[in-house]
């Protein structure tokens, strides 16, 4: 979306790919910062329902405004109740609880695709810098990317489809001072995103 490129996902569309341990592949693409890591060309000419995580501001919430403008059937989730999203589909989801996952899954019903948006940022010292809310920053930006991924992933190789969009950072790539939670965070969600 930020990119321009979601009209060419479709996850109907099989992948030409070289082999992998599993197949077939579900897409896998990576934001950073606007710019799209590794760009799949689909077909979109078919609604797809796509959930997003974070969709209450920013890169989350346009994404769904966007897709929503399209002729998709969206889905947006954050950790709070969300309103105002017209003609879009609103659903509490923390990312953090496993049992979240699970029943907003089970609530929206079958997706084509996934946007995981929902992260914590902050910054401070390494030398102090609490290491709950490392934690916390780890809890949500990659491994609550990893618990949505692994919801959706078995009814997808099942079907042999689904887009998976993970939102990253140029600090996914790039440290920064004051900013090694936030930059170990996305840095591991690239690792996990070019692992799939």
């Amino acid at each position: 979306v930020v990119a321009g490129d979601v009209d060419e996902l479709d996850p109907r569309r099989p992948l030409h790919r070289q082999p992998q341990f599993f197949s077939p592949k579900p897409a896998v693409m990576t934001l950073s910062n606007s710019f799209v890591q590794r760009k799949i060309s689909f077909d979109m000419s078919k609604s797809l329902r796509v959930l997003i995580t974070g969709a209450a501001r920013g890169i989350g919430m346009a994404t769904a405004q966007v897709l929503a403008n399209r002729g998709h059937s969206v889905v947006a989730t954050d950790v709070s109740a969300l309103s105002g999203l017209e003609g879009i589909q609103a659903h509490v989801l923390d990312v953090t609880s496993d049992d979240s996952v699970a029943r907003c899954l089970e609530e929206v019903g079958p997706l084509d695709a996934i946007v995981n948006n929902a992260a914590k940022s902050g910054g401070g010292p390494v030398e102090g810098y609490p290491l709950d809310r490392f934690r916390q920053m780890f809890e949500t930006n990659t491994l609550g990317a990893l618990r949505v991924i692994q919801a959706v992933l078995p009814a997808w190789r099942k079907r042999g489809s689904g887009v998976i969009v993970n939102v990253s950072s140029v600090n996914g790539r790039v440290s920064s001072p004051l900013r090694a939670a936030y930059s170990a965070s996305k840095f591991a969600l690239e690792a996990l995103t070019e692992s799939l």
